[in-house]
């Protein structure tokens, strides 16, 4: 080939980037066996180009162009995916320090078999791969594991802006030369590297943004500078983002239905007598809804020195360095209707009607409305470092190492809040009716008539109720987890080249050490949040409620959100009330040693409000692994591959805090609300130990049937580490109601999930640049962790019932235990294509079937993952002017199988996500872009067994959800910004 000379494009006037890269096959097949595809300088990419008439530029010599932009990315990611040797599909910069997407996360979801789960303000945050959740897979940065900020394994996307990344890597079949860890995939993210970007680089940005919803604003800017020598021997990058952006999400946050209330209807009697012709039915227990306000503020710096003092030594240190401070505010509304009886024996629920045993509308008295306000001081310091070098020792010996320690820190122990307060009504004491209707795929119909005749929802709105001798409090929840989590590792490689079909081979040794630590710091376990659950005090004899007024305290204020709930149908108070939190601890201290009249006995304690170290449920797991490999490199005239064999030997430590039950005393047995005394040892420690040692075995072909068109399969056994919290046997127990019960949330002898899975792909690159691929996939899971209860078991406590004497008391024991099986299998497809007129297109379908087993029992389809995802997204990128839109479509799912409903579960509807931008190049430096996020306002529901009157889901038994907000709205971002390079 002649001299190669780097022209950039925006020097070649008048000249089509896209139309010279569409000419290239004609170029390239006279030339090779094998269509080439571009080269690769750094994030950018070289290729021969003709100019606009077809004719090769320079008198017949090739010449390397460097192509940016969204044809620059799209270019490297069809080249890894190949190159690669396992099934893998990539994402990647568009520039240095500028990604596809505003959310790393976002633009995963364009990768076929991706999933994504929204945080507030419509940001991803998880990221599932083929129908397998977050949990089953694991997100490593340059290759080393990040430690993460929840008490699971689950890598938070949200913490990183997505300015630090250069790229992300999908890798969906394995090697015996990779990280173990994860069925699904291992998200493997890219930072980038001086050597990448040879000679001198700096970039300036800026941006704005803002929400139609919320009228919220925000704004971010980002600078990178990267240097290399001119022999190419030494070089720097560091980059540094800060960004602060509000967000405001309204949201469903539960609407809770038991199933024993009311259980029939026509109701039965207070003394438990059914009327005939009673059919079961569902009421409501719960509803609270409202918005959350957070502003997230994020920092992060990321930097690597690269050095190449000859040709055969490369050394690489690295690192990055994060910071979010994303403190949250909710706003609720919160209706408790339960059902009851009044003074006289006569049911307070009136007007009912009843769709599919669901109770939609009644009419009920004696009710308090009440709001929540919560806050989350979400506080997130995340780092990675880490030492790389190799050495080619000789020409066919290679060696390789790598060491580097992560650490995520999250220190909200005990600076979270859950407080609510009730609307104290005037005389008669809490005669309030509320009138409840639920509508298809809508929010619900709520008002309530306070007992003077006027409208709570006019009043609220007016000011009226500002009025703080209004209002009293009766849960003060102080909270949080504190979460420490620490990983260290260490590698060696080892690759010693061969002639003839074995190219080469692999060996080495891994060792990771990961320590999480949980501090629970909270006033739930001291009874503290509880104990103004009814506030009185005597006035002329008489007990009154303890009101904000009599405690000299002003926490309550009103204010409305624009657009609140818009679009989201229903009818019901759209007024917001603000609770002052450090007014009203100061309030509630001006109690302390007053009498408390609600316990009988005793007085207000408002030290016990506090949040303390609750060492029950707090825990650390200490989890070491050493990992060695042989792997073998085979190829030959039409194929490549290679077999080995990972083994793979874990040890984990789990250490909490048990206080054991001794005795419990219940005078009524006969009365179940009647609350026993349970006595308690001392919190004793408790630690224990868990190993497993597994064999890993794996195999990778890659068949070129012709010079375009290859074969791709694989078959591994893959593994998957159970959460670390599922390792940590912090107890609870519910012996105070008469219900004898103990769960433990971990155990630490549980093993790993493992399963044994199929890839086949077949890949056609018709272009060099454009591409059609249909890939197969199919994993059989084995021990997957389930929750398993052994009833009658000794645990050495005593009941004591109706004064009787004491004898052994025999209790329901609860652990995570393996069992469970799971299959999964599906399909992928993807299309790429790039037209010469500056138009191109890529697009990726992906469906999934899923079908598991609980107990030998079909318990219906992976949960909590949609079995089907597209995502469609064309492009034109022609001189100055960029232009792109993705459309990405996630169908309706089961989001929980087990509910507070036997046999009813929580699904999700389908939503769509649609995003856009817009470039334009002013000149070779300066760039001004706009980005709309959401364009299509989209919502995120969830329901209740596919009933169209529960728009909502609900998860556990009782009062609380486990599955989320069944309302999520987000409104549309819109982002201007501007970018100069020199």
């Amino acid at each position: 080939m002649a001299h190669a000379v780097k022209v950039r494009l925006a020097k070649l006037a008048g000249t089509s980037g896209l139309a010279m890269l569409v000419a290239m096959p004609c170029l390239a097949q006279a030339a090779a066996e094998k269509p080439a595809l571009p080269t690769e300088t750094g994030n950018q990419t070289s290729a021969a180009a003709p100019d606009s008439t077809g004719a090769v530029l320079d008198g017949g010599t090739q010449q390397d162009v460097v192509v940016t932009g969204i044809r620059g990315s799209l270019d490297k990611s069809l080249r890894i995916k190949r190159d690669s040797a396992v099934v893998v599909d990539s994402v990647n910069a568009t520039e240095l320090g500028r990604f596809p997407d505003s959310d790393v996360a976002d633009s995963l979801q364009h990768i076929t078999g991706i999933t994504i789960n929204r945080t507030t303000g419509g940001e991803g945050q998880y990221v599932s791969v083929r129908g397998l959740g977050s949990q089953y897979n694991i997100t490593t940065l340059n290759d080393r594991i990040l430690a993460t900020d929840d008490d699971g394994r689950d890598f938070a996307f949200d913490i990183l802006p997505s300015d630090v990344i250069s790229g992300a890597d999908v890798l969906k079949s394995p090697e015996a030369s990779a990280q173990e860890g994860s069925i699904g995939g291992t998200v493997n993210l890219r930072s980038a590297r001086p050597f990448e970007h040879p000679g001198f680089h700096a970039v300036v940005r800026g941006e704005g943004s803002y929400n139609d919803m919320s009228h919220d604003k925000g704004f971010k800017v980002s600078g990178f500078v990267s240097d290399t020598n001119k022999a190419e021997t030494l070089g720097f990058l560091v980059g540094i983002v800060y960004s602060d952006t509000k967000f405001r999400t309204d949201s469903l946050n539960y609407a809770t239905y038991d199933p024993n209330n009311p259980g029939v209807w026509p109701p039965a009697t207070a003394g438990g007598v059914v009327p005939p012709g009673a059919q079961p039915v569902v009421g409501l227990c719960c509803i609270q809804f409202g918005s959350v306000v957070d502003r997230k503020k994020r920092f992060a710096v990321t930097g690597a020195v690269e050095w190449k003092p000859s040709d055969t030594l490369h050394i690489v240190i690295d690192g990055m360095y994060t910071r979010l401070r994303d403190p949250q505010v909710a706003y609720n509304q919160s209706y408790y209707p339960n059902f009851t009886y009044d003074q006289n024996g006569n049911p307070e629920w009136s007007n009912v009607t009843i769709n599919d045993g669901i109770i939609t509308k009644f009419t009920g008295t004696n009710f308090t409305p009440e709001v929540v306000n919560q806050t989350i001081d979400r506080t997130v310091n995340t780092y990675l470092i880490g030492l790389n070098g190799t050495w080619e020792a000789t020409p066919r010996l290679t060696l390789k190492g790598d060491v580097y320690r992560s650490h995520a820190s999250r220190p909200e122990g005990g600076q979270d809040a859950f407080v609510t307060a009730g609307l104290v009504s005037p005389t008669p004491y809490n005669q309030n009716i509320i009138t409840y209707s639920a509508n298809k795929n809508a929010m619900p119909d709520i008002s309530v008539t306070l007992p003077d005749g006027s409208d709570y929802a006019t009043d609220l709105a007016s000011g009226r109720l500002n009025n703080q001798s209004l209002w009293s409090t009766h849960y003060v929840g102080l909270s949080g987890y504190s979460i420490e989590d620490t990983v260290t590792g260490a590698k060696f490689d080892a690759t010693w080249a061969f002639d003839g079909i074995l190219k080469h081979l692999d060996v080495g040794v891994n060792y990771v050490t990961r320590s999480k630590s949980r501090s629970d710091i909270s006033n739930d376990w001291t009874g503290g949040s509880n104990q103004y659950s009814s506030l009185y005090n005597t006035l002329d004899g008489q007990p009154a409620p303890i009101t904000f007024a009599s405690m000299g305290a002003n926490v309550i204020s009103t204010f409305n959100f624009p657009n609140y709930f818009a679009g989201a149908g229903g009818s019901f108070p759209h007024t917001q009330v603000l609770l002052d939190i450090p007014a009203l601890l100061a309030g509630l201290k001006t109690l302390d040693g007053t009498p408390n009249y609600t316990a009988g006995s005793g007085t207000y304690l408002f030290s016990a409000t506090l949040p303390q170290y609750n060492a029950v449920n707090s825990y650390v797991v200490r989890e070491k692994t050493i990992s060695g490999y042989l792997q073998a490199t085979l190829g030959g005239p039409r194929w490549s591959g290679n077999i080995g064999v990972r083994l793979v030997h874990t040890t984990t430590t789990a250490a909490t805090a048990v206080d054991n039950i001794l005795k419990v005393t219940v005078a009524d047995t006969a009365n179940p609300t009647n609350a026993g005394v349970v006595d308690y040892s001392a919190p004793t420690a408790l630690v224990e130990h868990g190993s497993y040692t597994l064999a890993l075995p794996s195999a990778n072909l890659n068949y070129h049937i012709t010079d375009r068109l290859q074969l791709r399969a694989a078959v591994a056994e893959v593994v998957s580490r159970p959460n670390l919290n599922q390792l940590a046997p912090t107890e609870t127990d519910n012996a105070i109601n008469q219900d004898y019960v103990v769960s433990y949330a971990g155990n630490a002898s549980l093993k790993p999930i493992t399963a044994w899975q199929l890839d086949a792909s077949l890949e056609w690159y018709y272009h060099p640049n454009d591409m059609i691929s249909v890939a197969l996939f199919g994993k059989k899971l084995r021990n997957d962790i389930t929750t398993r209860e052994l009833n009658g078991v000794d645990i050495g406590a005593v009941g004591c019932f109706n004064g009787n004497a004491c004898a052994p008391l025999l209790f329901s024991v609860i652990q995570p235990v393996n069992g469970d099986t799971a299959k999964i299998y599906g399909v992928e497809l993807s299309w790429q294509h790039m037209l010469s007129n500056g138009l191109g297109i890529r697009s990726q379908f992906t469906h999934t079937w899923s079908e598991t087993r609980v107990d030998g029992q079909n318990a219906g389809p992976e949960a909590g993952v949609a079995p089907t995802t597209f995502s469609i997204n064309p492009f034109y990128e022609h001189g100055p002017v960029s232009l792109s839109v993705s459309w990405d479509h996630t169908s309706p799912f089961v989001y929980a199988t087990f509910t507070e409903i036997t046999g009813w579960s929580a699904y999700a509807k389908s939503y769509d996500w649609v995003t856009a931008s817009a470039s334009y190049n002013i000149t070779k430096q300066l760039r001004v872009y706009v980005e709309g996020k959401n364009l299509t306002n989209a919502i995120v529901r969830t329901y209740l067994n596919q009933n169209p009157y529960a728009i909502w889901a609900s998860g556990a038994t009782g009062t609380s959800s486990s599955v989320g907000a069944g309302y999520s709205a987000y409104g549309r971002t819109l982002t201007a910004g501007i970018r100069f390079a020199f």
